[in-house]
Parts: structure tokens; C-alpha cells; sequence
């Protein structure tokens, strides 16, 4: 029996094959998509806090040095009307 006999015989059995092979292909594609999505976000996210810790600190350097600032233009301006 030759090949194409075979495949006419089994004609309908290439064809699941066929279809099985594409809609695994597209489950795995999905699949490693929200894989990486997953991590994407978990990244994201680490880099979210790292970033507002980074802010709070230079916050609050900020406000120690408006603050101070503040004291010594008000020290000055206290000498200068005495």
C-alpha cells in the first residue's frame, strides 16, 4: 500500500491530528503569555515598593532641609528687625 493510499484511508485522522497539534500549540502559547505576564508583574510590583521606599526617604530628607532651612531664614530675619 503506498503512502497516499494510507492517507487517503486515514484522511480523517491527519486532520484531528492537524487540528489537536494547532489548538495545543495555541494552550501552550496562552499559557507561556501568562506565565510571563505573572512574572512581569511580581517584577513590577518589587520594583513599585522599591521605588516608594527610595521616595519616603527622599521625602523626608527634603523636609528635614525645608525644615531647616526654614529655622535658619527665620533665625536671620528675627536678628536683622532686633
Amino acid at each position: 500500500m503506498s503512502i497516499l493510499q494510507r492517507y487517503r484511508q486515514n484522511q480523517t485522522l491527519v486532520w484531528v491530528a492537524a487540528a489537536s497539534s494547532i489548538v495545543f500549540t495555541v494552550v501552550l502559547i496562552v499559557v507561556i503569555a501568562l506565565g510571563v505576564q505573572s512574572h512581569n508583574d511580581r517584577v513590577l510590583g518589587a520594583q513599585v515598593a522599591q521605588s516608594e521606599l527610595e521616595l519616603r526617604t527622599v521625602g523626608a530628607q527634603i523636609a528635614a532641609i525645608s525644615i531647616a532651612s526654614f529655622a535658619a531664614r527665620l533665625n536671620r530675619e528675627t536678628r536683622v528687625e532686633d
